[in-house]
């Protein structure tokens, strides 16, 4: 931050602030439960994992206050942001139950990713006066990204002379933000770069925005029961993918400003890209002398959104080719 009116005299000057933080969390677990016996066997078996991440930043870099560049080279004031999250979640889980009198397994896995990205990237000149042989540019830019993959998966095997009921069961959920919060903006606001004698050269005020979401969300049940009694099986999963991009992107000159240069440039742009696959599937078996009864279901849903703003704007200032 250059303020509270400065003067920076130089061949060039450069103002510049940047910000990357990354996290990378990987998330684990695993359940196994068996049981038999003379008189049967019940087998319970349950796994979970839960990975949690968030980054909220704020990157500015800024020329205000009655301050002064003058150079007779270049002026950069520039405010970049590169924010990424890399997150791996997986539960499984597992069991079996037998013996004479019959068998009761259940297993269930679950595995959940919640990820959120909160940025605010501004590159400003307020008040302030530039004179410069060269080119000047105002620029603001952030590259947000996550990768999610969340996984389960629940196995469930019984049987017995009496029979056997198989219960297994397997939910994943990702959740991915880049959040409401998020902002990028090059301002240039009651600002005077070059002068009618003494021109700059390209004067460039730019906000560019690229936020990508990758996410893989994939479940599996499987269920098996049998025995001379008969069975039941019963396997069920589900899989959930939610990811939402929104913010802000905007490029400014206001505020009664300047500009006289021989090339002006005031421009704005966002890539959102959402990339979500949801998958899930359930299987059942069961049998016997008694008969046998299998229930399968599986279910996956993946709901995407992106909801930005994007701006170029000059509001009564002046600008002079």
């Amino acid at each position: 931050i250059v303020k509270t009116s400065s003067e920076v005299f130089g061949s060039s000057v450069i103002v510049d602030a940047s910000n990357d933080p990354t996290v990378k969390a990987d998330a684990g677990a695993l359940a196994a439960a068996g049981a038999g016996g003379a008189g049967g066997g019940v087998a319970v078996g349950q796994a979970n994992s839960l990975a949690i991440n968030e980054i909220s930043t704020s990157t500015m870099a800024s020329v205000e206050s009655s301050s002064t560049l003058d150079t007779t080279g270049n002026v950069s004031v520039a405010a970049t942001a590169n924010a990424e999250i890399d997150s791996w979640s997986v539960g499984f889980g597992g069991s079996g139950a037998g013996g004479d009198g019959g068998g009761v397994a259940v297993s269930g896995a679950g595995s959940e990713s919640i990820n959120e990205i909160e940025s605010r990237v501004e590159a400003l000149m307020r008040n302030a006066t530039v004179i410069a042989g060269g080119s000047t540019s105002v620029t603001a830019a952030d590259t947000s990204k996550i990768d999610a993959i969340a996984g389960s998966a629940g196995l469930a095997g019984a049987g017995g002379a009496g029979g056997g009921v198989g219960v297994g069961f397997g939910i994943s959920i990702a959740d991915n933000r880049i959040g409401s919060g998020h902002l990028v903006s090059a301002i240039v606001d009651d600002s005077k770069i070059g002068t009618e004698t003494d021109r700059a050269g390209a004067v460039t005020v730019n906000a560019t925005t690229n936020q990508t979401i990758n996410s893989l969300t994939v479940v599996g049940a499987g269920a098996g029961a049998g025995g001379t009694g008969g069975g039941v099986g019963v396997g069920l999963a589900g899989a959930t993918s939610l990811n939402r991009i929104k913010g802000v992107t905007e490029s400014n000159v206001k505020g009664s400003s300047e500009i006289y240069a021989t090339y002006i440039t005031v421009g704005a742009s966002n890539n959102a890209k959402i990339k979500a696959d949801a998958g899930a599937l359930a299987a059942a078996g069961a049998g016997g002398a008694g008969g046998g009864v299998a229930v399968g279901l599986a279910n996956s849903l993946a709901i995407n959104e992106i909801g930005t703003s994007t701006s170029a704007k000059v509001d009564a200032s002046v600008l002079d080719l």
